[in-house]
């Protein structure tokens, strides 16, 4: 039995079986059989065997038996009120969308959701209607259980306005006592991927310390008293309080991470970026871990259009640590949604100097120099991005753009088939093609991607495009066109 404690349930399923193997099939009735029993393809690659991810791979243990039962103990803003049941009941309904006859009878019981996964139960409930469970079990704590309360606009990530503990360490282990009994606890801190915030990775690292020892000394419970107190002015925007917590914590612990790198944020929203540049640097000393893309929220707001929140953030980042590759290409897809061409290209000529294999950096410079029609450099900046794992498919859309542009309609097609190829599929790239296609004199091949574009469109559009694509096909229908027969 595995109770696993988390803002997310961790059970996607994953997709990683070759789709080519479908071709291998000797007759129909072994093609029903392999499409059915696998349940799941992958079309971007040919791969063999499952994709095992943090976000998947309770489902392959559900699978194969090695976890008979599974509790899901939500935040308990999740079943709060009518609308977060609401929320919480979609989400889960939408792991049956991705693989029909894995989950069934999803079905409310009293304040919890029940299920079976593979045949085995599910229980998706709050922490206080978690029954108590006699065996011993599997404890799995995901640090972003303590800042996610809510399924709200910005989930699965925290929301950026908040970000703060509603629940502390202690209170979780004293609410588990009782409910559970367990001689193993997995803890994960999810900050890479921005679900639980770098300023509270120290909540997972105070968790370990309670669990592992009970009767911490007294030190060490007061300055995870003071992070507290620091918080809760925080929250009320008293920062001369705060930072005075957050010293007196420092008295005790001189190299606490956690602590240095509250006081840089704190100390940069009073307006000291030299002290602020100081305490990041003393946190990335005392741990590593501190130095990575998610030490602010500028991914979180970019993804919701809030770009000035964005452009503060990175702004920050780069305060901290000028030399950030990271924040730099951050910083630049700020500039890029804001037509600010000149200075996207800066950025990003920063991202690709400091981390030259950085792809999404190079993507983002190929984009901004093609706005400028920078051809050449656009160009470059593509096949640098092209090389790059992950990146190739909307580098070949870029190339593919820019060959279409500079009168090269046969490298234009065979860029626009790679990205194809690659699940990169817009009405601008059937457009383009349909273009292409009426220049080579193929108006069969031309009128089938403006049909795709028009079918990619939304409704009310798509009807006013097809009839101009009728009366277009009929305008051509007495000339030779090459094709025009198949």
């Amino acid at each position: 039995t595995v109770v696993h404690v988390d803002a997310h349930i961790d059970l996607a399923w994953p997709s990683g079986t070759d789709p080519a193997e479908l071709l291998t099939a000797r007759s129909l009735a072994e093609f029903e059989e392999r499409s059915t029993a696998a349940g799941r393809w992958s079309f971007a690659a040919p791969v063999s065997g499952d994709r095992i991810t943090a976000g998947n791979y309770l489902e392959p243990a559900l699978r194969d038996g090695i976890v008979g039962r599974l509790f899901w103990v939500v935040p308990d803003g999740f079943v709060s009120t009518e609308r977060q049941r609401r929320r919480l009941e979609r989400r889960v309904r939408r792991l049956g969308e991705a693989n029909p006859g894995a989950l069934t009878g999803l079905a409310w019981s009293d304040r919890a959701l029940v299920a079976s996964v593979h045949g085995k139960p599910l229980t998706v409930c709050s922490l206080p209607d978690l029954p108590e469970i006699e065996e011993s079990v599997l404890l799995d704590i995901d640090t972003d259980y303590f800042v996610i309360e809510q399924i709200s606009r910005f989930y699965p990530h925290p929301d950026p306005r908040i970000a703060q503990a509603w629940i502390w360490p202690e209170e979780l282990i004293a609410r588990l006592r009782g409910r559970v009994r367990t001689d193993l606890v997995t803890i994960a801190y999810s900050v890479d991927g921005g679900f639980t915030p770098l300023s509270c990775k120290h909540l997972g690292d105070d968790l370990g310390a309670l669990l592992r020892n009970p009767g911490l000394p007294a030190p060490h419970r007061r300055v995870m008293s003071l992070k507290q107190q620091a918080t809760l002015h925080e929250e009320h925007d008293n920062l001369p309080a705060a930072v005075q917590s957050y010293e007196s914590a420092l008295a005790i612990a001189p190299r606490d991470a956690s602590l240095h790198y509250r006081l840089a944020r704190l100390r940069y929203r009073q307006g000291f970026p030299a002290r602020a540049r100081v305490h990041y640097r003393r946190a990335v000393d005392a741990d590593p871990s501190y130095e990575t893309r998610h030490n602010n929220f500028g991914p979180i707001w970019l993804d919701r259009d809030r770009l000035a929140q964005a452009a503060a953030e990175y702004r920050m980042a780069l305060t901290f640590d000028p030399r950030a590759a990271e924040a730099h290409g951050g910083a630049g897809d700020v500039c890029l949604r804001q037509r600010r061409w000149t200075e996207a290209i800066a950025h990003y000529r920063k991202a690709v100097e400091l981390a030259p294999d950085s792809g999404p950096a190079y993507l983002g410079l190929g984009s901004a120099c093609t706005r400028l029609r920078r051809w050449d450099a656009a160009e470059e900046a593509f096949r640098h991005a092209a090389l790059r794992p992950g990146c190739k498919g909307r580098a070949h859309y870029g190339l593919g753009y820019i060959h279409a542009r500079t009168r090269r309609p046969d490298q234009a097609l065979a860029a626009y088939r790679t990205a194809r190829r690659f699940r990169i599929d817009d009405v601008r790239i059937r457009l383009d093609l349909g273009r292409l296609y009426l220049r080579k004199r193929n108006l069969y091949r031309a009128l089938h991607h403006w049909s795709r574009a028009i079918q990619l469109l939304p409704v009310v559009v798509r009807m006013g495009a097809g009839q101009l694509l009728r009366r277009a096909a009929w305008a051509f229908s007495g000339r030779r066109f090459h094709g025009l027969a198949g």
